[in-house]
């Protein structure tokens, strides 16, 4: 059993719901730091490793953060209020449960 499904269990009785996002590569500063190291190591040019993950999922882009913000907004909002327990990922399609 996942941590936020245990957690929603002992929260639900006060109302309180528990959820978490999974993000994929969404085009950040700790991306683009992980593809400078990557992309070094690899003796590559800057951006090769974080262009490589387009492939890793079925849109053919890297995520932006307004990907995600709508996520997390829609998680803390009345509309999802029934929801708990739950894991979204947001990776344009790279993993499929």
């Amino acid at each position: 059993m996942c941590s936020n499904s245990v957690q929603a269990m002992d929260y639900g009785k006060y109302g309180i719901t528990v959820n978490a996002y999974a993000p994929g590569a969404v085009e950040t500063s700790l991306l683009a730091g992980v593809d400078a190291w990557q992309s070094q190591k690899m003796g590559q040019p800057p951006g090769t490793w974080a262009k490589s993950l387009n492939d890793a999922n079925v849109l053919g882009r890297n995520g932006q953060p307004n990907d995600v913000v709508g996520v997390v907004s829609f998680l803390v909002s009345k509309d999802a209020s029934f929801i708990t327990g739950q894991t979204i990922t947001v990776d344009g399609g790279s993993v499929y449960d």
